[in-house]
């Protein structure tokens, strides 16, 4: 029981941080504009 827990966990853990990896594709995705315009804009010139 606690090895399938741990197992379950790290896999969790695993598809949340492929899932988070990308977050400028796919069909939800954060438009890079405003990190492009805001308080990080010194760092795209």
């Amino acid at each position: 029981m606690f090895v399938g827990s741990v197992a379950a966990l790290i896999g969790v853990s695993l598809l949340l941080t492929l899932s988070l990896d990308r977050p400028f594709a796919g069909d939800l995705a954060v438009p890079p504009t405003p990190f492009m315009e805001g308080a990080l804009a010194q760092f795209w010139k």
